[in-house]
């Protein structure tokens, strides 16, 4: 979504620390592969759109079947998916109405949510900007919302929904406040360019807690 531009810093703060030579991040490059759209609606942006790509699309509605000519953008990174599998996929975003920095994970595979509680858990100890225990279903309080986790048949519209109902894995859609974080509030910039930086460069903790995890391996 052109509009939610933290989610485009908060992958700049993932990038940079990703390419220093800090431990976590040797460890991870020494073992890892990473796939990162720093921008996943260029035309939009351009076009100064909100929600939408340049032919009127919200892409994340748009994942079941995409068209090459409407959403091209969603088509070609869900072929890059599909050639080269995924293993942990990350959707990034910004929300308009909660006032903290949250995760959800595709919400159809109720095997995958202890992966899920546990990734959140790691980085909220990685990241005081970052907490687990207010997400849309208990912001809502039960009311339906447009990402809830209630396992059950997948929607495969969304990025995070669709990947995690193909490739069975862990699949989380990361949401960040326009204004404010309620939990560590700053009078002065609010939610701001480089807070969402120091959140991306957090998150390396939790990725490489959940590959030495999955792969023990890795040392």
């Amino acid at each position: 979504h052109p509009g939610e531009t933290m989610a485009q810093w908060f992958i700049d703060g993932l990038l940079s620390r990703l390419l220093s030579d800090v431990p976590v991040a040797s460890k991870l490059l020494d073992n890892c592969v990473f796939y990162l759209v720093p921008n996943m609606n260029p035309d939009g942006c351009i076009r100064g759109n909100h929600r939408t790509n340049g032919n009127g699309l919200n892409l994340n509605r748009q994942w079941a079947n995409p068209s090459k000519i409407q959403c091209p953008e969603v088509f070609y990174v869900r072929q890059a998916l599909h050639r080269y599998g995924v293993d942990m996929f990350l959707d990034v975003h910004g929300d308009e109405e909660i006032p903290y920095n949250f995760m959800m994970g595709g919400g159809s595979n109720c095997q995958l949510k202890q992966q899920v509680n546990l990734f959140k858990n790691n980085f909220a100890n990685a990241s005081s900007d970052f907490q687990d225990a207010i997400d849309y279903d208990t912001f809502h309080k039960g009311q339906s919302s447009c990402c809830g986790s209630s396992c059950g048949k997948p929607s495969l519209a969304k990025a995070s929904s669709y990947v995690e109902g193909k490739f069975s894995c862990l699949s989380m859609v990361l949401e960040m406040p326009f204004i404010d974080n309620a939990n560590n509030p700053d009078k002065e910039t609010g939610w701001s360019a480089q807070r969402s930086i120091r959140l991306g460069e957090s998150i390396l903790e939790p990725i490489l807690r959940w590959t030495e995890s999955r792969y023990p391996r890795i040392e």
